[in-house]
């Protein structure tokens, strides 16, 4: 008579080793999903700010120039926004710069503060520049290229 032993089930051995590679994709793939959460939420800021760029262009060019705009003081009356998950406040100032902060509940303790700001050209057309500083002080690394911190 023949003994015959079937096992039916995982070793422990084999169970450690599904688990030490669950944990080392987790540990890959959190970072990744902050990122891109924070890229998202920075997409909102960006396309507030785009919004507002036309108009005070479409302002500037009724008044014939960045500068003329500036001086009639109209530009913080061309857009206006409220605040959103994403966005705390939204202001234009009276140099037509257009102000953007993150709220802390999106992006955490270190929120953006996003500037654009707005450079006469001589043919009459504008060039905007785009800045992100961290509120409160810190550091705040999530900003895109095309917005950087200053150094």
């Amino acid at each position: 008579m023949k003994l015959k032993f079937e096992t039916k089930g995982f070793s422990l051995i084999e169970l450690m080793i599904v688990v030490a590679i669950i944990g080392i994709l987790a540990a890959i793939a959190v970072p990744s999903y902050q990122s891109y959460v924070n890229k998202s939420r920075f997409a909102e800021i960006f396309s507030l700010g785009s919004a507002a760029e036309t108009a005070v262009a479409e302002y500037a060019a009724s008044q014939g120039g960045l500068a003329n705009a500036q001086a009639a003081l109209g530009c913080p009356n061309v857009f206006s926004a409220t605040s959103t998950n994403n966005i705390a406040i939204f202001a234009i100032t009276e140099g037509c710069t257009i102000n953007v902060t993150g709220s802390t509940s999106a992006f955490g303790s270190v929120a953006p503060f996003v500037s654009f700001t707005p450079t006469g050209n001589a043919d009459g057309s504008m060039t905007w520049t785009c800045t992100t500083t961290a509120v409160g002080g810190g550091t705040f690394t999530g900003a895109p290229s095309t917005c950087p911190s200053p150094t």
